[in-house]
């Protein structure tokens, strides 16, 4: 399981185990990264996981990209994920 598996959803986005991240947008003040739908408007903000060894800033649409570049090998994901879940662990 990648992180001993993501932590609760909360209303407190420093504690849920999804969340908008909070963006700083540097000396070049850079725009915040999102996605308005041109047809409907919606904007749609970039999710990470925050998970229950500690990690966080796992970029959620990274893994589906991940799981669609390797679509014959599930457990390879999972498992680099794993990886990375656990190095991003902090003591």
């Amino acid at each position: 399981m990648v992180g001993e598996g993501v932590s609760p959803e909360t209303n407190d986005p420093g504690k849920s185990g999804i969340y908008i991240p909070v963006w700083v947008g540097g000396p070049s003040g850079f725009a915040e990264p999102n996605y308005t739908d041109p047809e409907i408007g919606k904007k749609y903000f970039f999710l990470h996981y925050r998970f229950r060894n500690r990690a966080e800033g796992m970029n959620v649409g990274l893994i589906i990209d991940k799981f669609s570049r390797y679509p014959m090998s599930p457990a390879y994901v999972m498992t680099a994920l794993a990886a990375e879940a656990q190095s991003m662990a902090q003591s």
